[in-house]
């Protein structure tokens, strides 16, 4: 280990493993020489000893680039902080908020939204600053076990002092009582857990069950030309170009002018459709890269009711989609049963926005699903992205095909296709004509082009973040409205 510049940071002699009078050093830490100035705090931790004869051994990493915390910056949104958080918000607003309630064009809209923005974000840092992390224990962790982890401790302590039969079996007997009450304790936590387990909330299940998952990103392999990328800036930019590679051209013209005759009427958006929408979202849902969620916007909505309402019927009215609600952060998710995971195409990426521009991309796409429903653009073969179908009507209706055939007794089988990358290619201007093709109103169109062009991504591998970097294709996986657009998309195929 030397000899390949390695650092041994155990002290010689130092005990890290005993078994009754015997004792040894079993555990070591080498460190490599440009590793060296990043380690500090190394020790071996008898604090922390449980019962095993291995003594916990600990140490903290320092790394120079560019770092975010483990998971992104949450505001605190306990029920008491509404109303001082309210009031701040009001009167940061009140201050700087000179538009009127119906905004009329793009550059009024662009400069409202973005005092709108920062009046929310100063008011968030000024009255829901996060309280420093506190490591939490399992849920299933009583006073039992703490009880027993003293206890285990305390007999080790004497046994050090006092290496006599006596202390020994003390020692072998609160360890067994320790491990016994552990045991007993997840399954009472368990079963208390799944008690609180209804219908509606089903899939909180299966997120306890799998538990907290964090997978760090091996060594990625350049596919085209076989080079290995090892640091986080080169394989966030060797998985922007899988992923987002420029489109190419596609024959035709598919740009919409005018009118088409099929064009139907414009709604203007309502107050209650917003409010609904809204009502409808999820607390828990991740926010965007600015840390506001949902409910501080169900705050802003009783707070400033006129003028959130003034910005998102702009929005859809002008057919604008403000620059920062398409400025994203992609984190990385690993697709399941891959061969390699040095691929970049074996990992997903999942883009978090802001939730204020998600809330009109789902009023988008509700109007959008309504359209669908209502004037028949989608086949009967179609129930992805239409309202009152899903999987189930999928599944039975093949049931259903296949239990006729037999019954004619005839041999059933059926096609399964996988558009590799499906979400990552739909071409932008090709999207656009198709929904003009339909008859869409032009504002919708416009909505629809300015929320798909210039785009931005910045990508999270592990603790790294990398630049933001233009998206020419595709659509966001992790925007509500992406899954009905794709489906239109797809609509020529099934005619």
């Amino acid at each position: 280990m030397r000899t390949n510049n390695f650092t041994l940071l155990n002290k010689p002699g130092e005990t890290t493993w005993f078994r009754g009078s015997q004792s040894s050093t079993l555990d070591l830490t080498w460190a490599s020489n440009n590793s060296l100035n990043n380690i500090s705090y190394w020790g071996i931790r008898e604090d922390l000893h449980v019962g095993s004869d291995h003594l916990p051994i600990t140490w903290t990493l320092t790394l120079n680039h560019n770092l975010i915390p483990p998971s992104l910056p949450k505001y605190r949104t306990e029920d008491d902080l509404s109303t001082p958080w309210s009031k701040t918000f009001t009167s940061l607003l009140m201050e700087r908020w000179t538009f009127p309630d119906y905004i009329s064009n793009e550059e009024t809209f662009l400069e409202a939204t973005n005092i709108f923005h920062e009046c929310m974000i100063e008011a968030s840092d000024l009255t829901l600053q996060p309280k420093p992390p506190k490591p939490k224990p399992s849920f299933w962790y009583n006073n039992l076990c703490r009880s027993g982890v003293r206890k285990v401790r305390d007999s080790k302590r004497q046994y050090k002092l006092d290496p006599s039969d006596t202390t020994l079996q003390e020692l072998k007997t609160n360890t067994t009582k320790y491990k016994r009450t552990i045991r007993l304790s997840k399954k009472l936590g368990a079963a208390k857990f799944t008690n609180k387990v209804t219908r509606d909330n089903i899939w909180r299940l299966n997120s306890w069950y799998r538990g907290a998952r964090r997978t760090y990103t091996p060594i990625l392999i350049d596919g085209t030309t076989g080079d290995i990328r090892v640091y986080p800036e080169d394989k966030a930019n060797l998985m922007h170009n899988a992923w987002f590679t420029p489109p190419q051209p596609i024959p035709g013209c598919f740009e919409f002018e005018g009118t088409n005759h099929n064009t139907r009427r414009f709604k203007p958006v309502t107050f209650r459709e917003i409010e609904e929408i809204l009502k409808s979202t999820s607390n828990t849902s991740a926010p965007g890269s600015t840390g506001i969620g949902y409910k501080i916007l169900k705050w802003v909505l009783t707070a400033a009711p006129d003028e959130m309402t003034a910005i998102v019927k702009a929005s859809i009215r002008i057919g604008t989609h403000h620059p920062r609600w398409k400025s994203s952060l992609v984190v990385v998710i690993p697709k399941a049963k891959k061969p390699s995971y040095s691929d970049p195409k074996a990992w997903r990426p999942i883009q978090l926005l802001d939730t204020l521009g998600k809330l009109i991309e789902k009023i988008m796409a509700k109007r959008i699903i309504y359209e669908i429903g209502r004037h028949n653009l989608t086949p009967l073969e179609q129930f992805g992205g239409c309202s009152n179908s899903s999987c189930y009507d999928a599944i039975t209706s093949l049931t259903h095909d296949i239990q006729t055939a037999w019954k004619k007794n005839l041999i059933a089988s059926f096609l399964v296709v996988d558009v590799k990358g499906f979400f990552d290619h739909i071409h932008h201007n090709r999207l656009i004509y198709v929904l003009w093709e339909k008859g869409f109103c032009t504002q919708t169109c416009k909505w629809v082009q300015s929320f798909v062009l210039e785009r931005q991504a910045a990508i999270r591998l592990d603790d790294y973040v990398s630049t933001l970097k233009p998206i020419n294709i595709g659509l966001a996986q992790g925007s509500p409205i992406s899954p009905v657009l794709a489906c239109l998309y797809a609509l020529e195929p099934l005619e």
